[in-house]
């Protein structure tokens, strides 16, 4: 019999502290009109962020506890939990055991995802995936979780896109699809664009490092004001026929997650 993978229940968890761009506009009135035009490029008003005591599995974890709750599980009965994000707890170990510790999910395997913005819908076709192909896997619970305004500087103006937030979607079997398919598409030659460049192999930390900034997130050059534009168009395509090809069906929307939009019109 053939397996799909069904999302049974979701859930999303938004910290408390409210960052606006007011008070951005009075951090950088050094910066004339910075605020005024990131917020009419990209629709953005206000983000959160989550306390400095807190790390990424903290944020995961309300979103977590409340997607099972919502889908009748407890922790024990998850038997994979797969997290994304590029704000990790640590280098090592991997963020997704922190979150199964403090959950109670003692019965789980676990890996983390770490590709940028693409963490979580990644996350979610890899889960789909293994319920399909794995009989013993009867409940996955994916997570994107995010906390980078703890990785950059409070001095840099870029922070104006980070906000704290997770959230987590409850998989398992079903006998007809739910989740229906999925696409990828990367760049590699933007990878020297933005970033955290120190920390990792390429550039141990050093006390030099850390007093030059190259261990907080920045962005190093400027992408191509076109490259959303460009680029959704081509997954989406990719995605709608695959849909066709194998549904004889249609895409009635799309909800790209991008700092655009020009591309909801």
């Amino acid at each position: 019999m053939t397996r799909y993978a069904s999302i049974v229940a979701t859930a999303r968890f938004v910290p408390e502290i409210e960052v606006t761009n007011d008070m951005l506009r009075e951090r950088f009135k050094h910066i004339p009109d910075f605020v005024d035009k990131m917020e009419a490029s990209s629709g953005i008003k206000t983000r959160w962020h989550a306390p400095e005591s807190w790390a990424t599995s903290d944020v995961a974890l309300p979103a977590a506890k409340l997607a099972l709750e919502r889908a009748g599980k407890r922790p024990e009965d998850v038997d994979l939990i797969i997290l994304g994000t590029d704000s990790p707890d640590y280098i090592t170990p991997a963020t997704s055991v922190v979150l199964q510790y403090k959950l109670g999910a003692k019965n789980a395997g676990t890996f983390d995802v770490g590709c940028a913005c693409a963490s979580f819908p990644t996350g979610l076709s890899a889960a789909a995936g293994i319920i399909a192909a794995n009989p013993g896997i009867k409940t996955v619970l994916v997570i994107g979780a995010y906390l980078m305004h703890k990785l950059t500087s409070a001095a840099d103006p870029m922070i104006f896109f980070y906000g704290d937030g997770a959230g987590a979607a409850v998989l398992e079997p079903a006998p007809s699809p739910g989740f229906i398919t999925s696409t990828f598409r990367a760049d590699g030659s933007y990878h020297d664009y933005w970033g955290i460049y120190s920390g990792g192999t390429f550039e141990p930390a050093t006390e030099e490092s850390v007093k030059a900034g190259r261990t907080a997130c920045t962005i190093k050059n400027r992408y191509p004001p076109e490259l959303n534009e460009e680029t959704w168009p081509i997954i989406v395509e990719r995605l709608a026929r695959t849909v066709v090809l194998i549904y004889a069906t249609s895409i009635a929307s799309s909800l790209p997650k991008c700092a655009s939009p020009r591309l909801n019109a």
